[in-house]
């Protein structure tokens, strides 16, 4: 977005112990993003790229691989912290060699990162949009388990009517 086009120059004193001049722009309404002209004749706001195949394609093989719970509840402790493969055991019980495919998928998804320390092996969330995404999937997860919980009260009544009728 460019600056606003100036109308008029003034010039300014400034009272000091000497005066000084300098020359001030001065800036009309109608010049400005809040105008109405102004506002007719910016430009529309950048749209997302298209998506192409290959994209979808990406994505469901992503989603594919998040798709096993214990992959999620692996994800889900990584998004607290760097963790070795004993600490994540711990975390989601399974056997070790369950834990160490589950993540070899997720590492040649690109999901996590590892890195090795003597004998040990760490794994942490490579990029932080998994994180953002975990967190938002699972915001919705509660919601639903909420709401089919505690039906609203309109659909239980309207389900008593339709009874009532009947």
């Amino acid at each position: 977005m460019g600056s606003p086009k100036f109308s008029e120059m003034r010039k300014l004193k400034q009272n000091d112990s000497h005066q000084l001049t300098r020359t001030v722009p001065v800036v009309r309404l109608s010049e400005t993003r809040f105008s109405p002209r102004y506002m007719q004749s910016a430009p529309p706001p950048a749209r997302l790229a298209e998506p192409h195949e290959h994209d979808f394609e990406r994505a469901g093989l992503l989603l594919r691989v998040l798709a096993a719970p214990l992959r999620l509840q692996i994800v889900s402790v990584l998004c607290q912290g760097e963790k070795n493969v004993g600490e994540l055991i711990a975390a989601a019980p399974t056997t070790q060699p369950n834990m160490s495919q589950h993540l070899k998928v997720l590492y040649e998804a690109q999901i996590i990162d590892r890195r090795r320390e003597g004998v040990q092996m760490y794994y942490r969330i490579r990029n932080q949009r998994v994180v953002q995404f975990c967190e938002a999937f699972c915001a919705l997860v509660d919601q639903q388990s909420e709401a089919a919980q505690h039906p609203r009260a309109s659909t239980v009544a309207g389900a008593d009517t339709a009874r009532a009728k009947s």
